[in-house]
């Protein structure tokens, strides 16, 4: 058994479970940079980007320290733009225009372009 918690789980306040022989979305690379760039433009908060998966047994539940084997997940390239984003709020990050269309084989391939900005 394998339970998970992250941006696209169903419950933040139950289990999730991820059935065998079924594939589960646990991020979405679109998703993600569209939340950063409402929190850039519109003061939202940052988007989440971890994911933890808990073996054996069930999360999310508040005995999350108890638990004996877990991973944490983290896109690279979602990590260093939340840490970004948080350190450089305003013209700097708004500058940046991350493609709105981007297929899943470009996901890991995608560049960033900056442009200037009058404010």
């Amino acid at each position: 058994r394998i339970y998970w918690d992250g941006p696209l789980a169903f419950c933040s306040d139950q289990p999730n479970k991820l059935e065998r022989e079924q594939t589960c979305k646990l991020f979405d690379t679109q998703k993600f940079l569209s939340e950063l760039q409402i929190f850039a433009h519109h003061g939202r908060p940052l988007p989440r980007f971890q994911i933890v998966l808990c073996f054996g047994e069930e999360f999310p539940d508040p005995q999350r320290q108890r638990k004996q084997i877990t991973a944490h997940v983290e896109p690279v390239f979602a990590r260093q733009l939340y840490y970004v984003a948080q350190q450089n709020t305003g013209p700097f990050l708004r500058g940046y225009d991350i493609s709105e269309q981007i297929t899943a084989s470009e996901d890991y391939h995608r560049s960033i372009h900056h442009s200037s900005v009058q404010e």
